[in-house]
């Protein structure tokens, strides 16, 4: 029992040491350097797109740089276009922060993610039936996982997706499909990311939560036709199929597949087209898997959003900030929900 607790708080000191780093070194980037490298000023780019010119141009490529480089002036020298590739629903929530002044946003963002990863790790361990200590320790690791770092400091969008997700793991787990449906319709912020999530609903024959998933994904739809128009939808659509066939959409971003499977076929002498396939492949595999086992919701639930991940076109490092969700395999792995 000595060792025991020892190892418990090494680890959890451990991690809180890293946790507590990873937000200083946020706090001081935000407040202290020029925030030259985060990738938020796409966002806040955009943001001030959808203020001056309406949201009908907001996908439009040479209005974008434009709003891009007026952002980026402010650092000195040459920036490609970084397309804004998130949905149109997902682009009109980011519409505030045009309103603040660059670190202002900056910062109000940051915090949002915090407050956002903070509810989605409760909403996790509670999911994974965590209790006493081993809900602290779990929580603990899942704030300083790295990815979670990266995300965080690029002021990146994962976060609504992580607390969405998380929400509808704990609805699928409680057997409230409908409410699952819903929550991971609201998880399409990046639909790239979340492809067999829907999948298990369809395999698990569960109509509520498919149901509830097309009717708030068609609402959020309707939402974009009715604010930003057909026109810049369909734009939209332009710019993110390229994405799904060469994982860079021919644009300059870098390692965007690298660290899924996509990646690693990027090695390879192989046609887009092929590595498209064999994706398609490993996702139709999994989802087998998940119609012919009948293994406790929680794994069922973890498989999707993990093989997701796993298996995505394209995505990158604060992407994998979605895998938070490992935890959930601890208790029916066998590991003790209590120390």
């Amino acid at each position: 029992m000595r060792w025991r607790n020892l190892a418990y708080l090494g680890a959890l000191s451990l991690c809180l040491e890293i946790a507590a780093g990873e937000v200083a070194f946020w706090i001081q980037n935000a407040l202290l350097t020029p925030l030259r490298g985060p990738d938020f000023y796409i966002y806040y780019a955009s943001s001030l797109q959808l203020l001056r010119s309406g949201p009908g141009s907001a996908y439009d490529l040479a209005l974008q740089k434009q709003f891009q480089d007026q952002v980026t002036a402010q650092w000195g020298g040459a920036y490609v276009l970084l397309p804004q590739i998130l949905p149109p629903w997902v682009t009109l929530a980011f519409y505030p922060l045009g309103l603040l002044p660059f670190r202002a946003a900056y910062l109000a963002w940051g915090a949002t993610i915090l407050v956002l990863v903070a509810a989605a790790i409760l909403v996790l361990v509670r999911a994974a039936g965590l209790r006493g200590r081993s809900a602290v320790l779990a929580s603990a690791a899942a704030a300083a996982s790295l990815p979670l770092f990266v995300l965080l400091v690029q002021g990146q969008s994962d976060a609504p997706m992580l607390l969405a997700l998380a929400a509808a793991g704990l609805a699928w787990v409680r057997r409230r499909p409908a409410w699952a449906g819903a929550f991971a319709a609201l998880a399409l912020v990046k639909p790239q990311l979340m492809v067999l999530v829907p999948a298990l609903f369809l395999v698990r024959r569960s109509w509520p939560a498919l149901g509830a998933f097309a009717g708030v994904a068609a609402g959020l739809a309707l939402v974009s036709l009715l604010v930003f128009g057909l026109r810049a939808c369909l734009d939209w659509l332009s710019i993110v199929a390229p994405w799904a066939v060469s994982g860079g959409g021919g644009y300059s971003v870098n390692a965007q597949s690298t660290y899924s499977l996509r990646g690693l076929l990027q090695l390879l002498p192989l046609p887009a087209g092929v590595q498209v396939v064999v994706v398609a492949a490993g996702l139709l595999a999994v989802a087998f898997v998940m119609l012919r086992t009948r293994a406790d919701p929680r794994l069922q639930f973890a498989l999707a959003v993990a093989s997701s991940v796993a298996l995505s076109l394209y995505q990158h490092a604060h992407d994998l900030s979605l895998m938070v969700w490992e935890p959930r395999f601890w208790p029916a792995a066998g590991w003790p929900s209590s120390y």
